[in-house]
């Protein structure tokens, strides 16, 4: 049976490595045209020639996505490349150090919500014109399973990905009976690159958090990749505004 996404436009952000990459690749066996970004434009090429080995095609943007005009230009590249663009995956995000809020700086919370959720809104804004333009389109956030709980020593992470959450189910009524869905995907923690950076830091907490967990290990990338072609697909077509654990029950009260 045919892929419901063959020859889809699929728009992925950071898409240069870890759930970027896996999701990327997800959908590019499903026969998707995908738009690459990434503020890492070496990451992007990588996950470019992975795509094309695997048969899809696919064209990568260097993009900032706390910038508007970038973001913009972004997607009106998607567009020209593939003529319509069906779902988009905002993904990219970045992480903080364990670090007590009175030692946080003004440079770290702008950096964690210039990404986090200043650049979900902005691939929404522009995403959108494009989608509502059509009457059709899924959209998936990555989000985290932190957008419904807290963390000691990550207050800036954690207060973004609540904003995702927000910003995930205000869109998505705003947008529903236009025939666009809007949801979120919030893992737990995931094996990418910047997980694995940040345990070489701190071996012992992750330790403890590996070995309190319910499945004693953390996700792969690909777990949550086929989740969000799950929230992509028309197999989720009465999802709307949800934020979907992906954290191997880590929340489970």
């Amino acid at each position: 049976m045919a892929s419901e996404f063959r020859r889809k436009g699929v728009i992925v952000t950071g898409a240069g490595s870890g759930i970027g990459r896996a999701t990327a690749l997800a959908f590019a066996e499903e026969g998707a045209d995908l738009v690459l970004v990434d503020i890492n434009s070496e990451a992007n090429r990588e996950s470019l020639q992975l795509v094309e080995e695997i048969g899809a095609t696919a064209v990568t943007v260097d993009c900032d996505l706390s910038r508007e005009d970038q973001v913009e230009a972004m997607v009106d590249t998607a567009v020209k490349s593939f003529g319509a663009i069906q779902v988009a995956v905002n993904n990219a995000g970045v992480e903080q150090e364990v670090t007590p809020l009175v030692e946080q700086t003004v440079e770290t919370y702008d950096r964690v919500m210039d990404t986090n959720v200043k650049g979900v809104w902005l691939c929404m804004k522009y995403e959108l014109k494009h989608m509502l333009g059509r009457g059709q389109g899924a959209i998936v956030n990555t989000s985290a399973m932190s957008d419904s709980i807290g963390s000691a020593g990550m207050q800036f992470y954690v207060a973004s990905k609540h904003a995702v959450l927000g910003l995930t189910r205000s869109v998505a009524l705003e947008v529903v009976r236009q025939g666009v869905r809007v949801n979120a995907v919030a893992p737990g923690p995931v094996l990418t690159p910047m997980l694995i950076e940040h345990r070489k830091r701190n071996p012992e907490l992750h330790e403890m958090a590996e070995a309190a967990h319910p499945f004693g290990r953390y996700a792969e990338p690909r777990e949550i990749a086929d989740a969000i072609l799950y929230l992509a697909s028309n197999r989720s077509s009465y999802l709307v505004g949800q934020s979907i654990k992906v954290d191997g029950g880590a929340t489970v009260p």
